[in-house]
């Protein structure tokens, strides 16, 4: 049995957000666990052309939390950040993601925004505000949101796509497509 499950029942939300990227708009992608924000994300980012477009992904977790650049700091190996170094780490992973992108458009997705690090948070909403970067984030409607990703929302400088649990319908539908057979 192959184990990439299909994406099922997001057509609206997938077609959204494809024209959202397309259009060079960051985007916020706000849903309860487990509801395929990070699928819907990975589905439409895998279609970008690399030629076109940098695309870093980062993923946020609560062991990087607490740790200032913590989710950028794997990206790059950034050494970890004191207090006093702060903004030259900030600055430093600014100018690496845009120099690595090069001429292309860069894109970051953010998987698990919520649990960003304040340091990592404030570098890419800063990039987005900029210009210099569209951010694409995944996080939970059901947990306390950084308060800059709010306001790239509330500012209009990025989308919000709010992605409720699949219908009976298309639950089914999914699982009889990964099962090969009916329910």
């Amino acid at each position: 049995m192959d184990t990439d499950w299909p994406l099922t029942g997001r057509t609206a939300e997938k077609d959204t957000l494809a024209r959202a990227v397309a259009r060079g708009r960051s985007v916020i992608v706000a849903g309860t666990a487990g509801v395929g924000k990070t699928r819907l994300v990975e589905d439409v980012v895998s279609g970008i052309s690399p030629k076109r477009v940098c695309v870093h992904r980062v993923i946020a977790t609560g062991a990087s939390s607490d740790v200032p650049l913590g989710a950028l700091a794997r990206v790059f190996s950034i050494a970890e950040s004191s207090s006093a170094s702060m903004i030259i780490g900030m600055n430093e992973a600014r100018t690496r993601l845009i120099s690595e992108a090069g001429d292309r458009q860069l894109l970051v997705w953010v998987d698990n925004a919520n649990l960003l690090d304040d340091a990592s948070v404030e570098t890419l909403t800063q990039m987005a505000m900029a210009g210099e970067a569209q951010v694409v984030v995944t996080l939970r409607n059901d947990e306390p949101v950084p308060q800059p990703i709010t306001m790239l929302w509330k500012e209009r400088i990025a989308d919000r796509i709010e992605i409720e649990p699949l219908t009976e319908s298309a639950t089914r539908a999914l699982i009889e497509d990964v099962l090969d057979g009916p329910v």
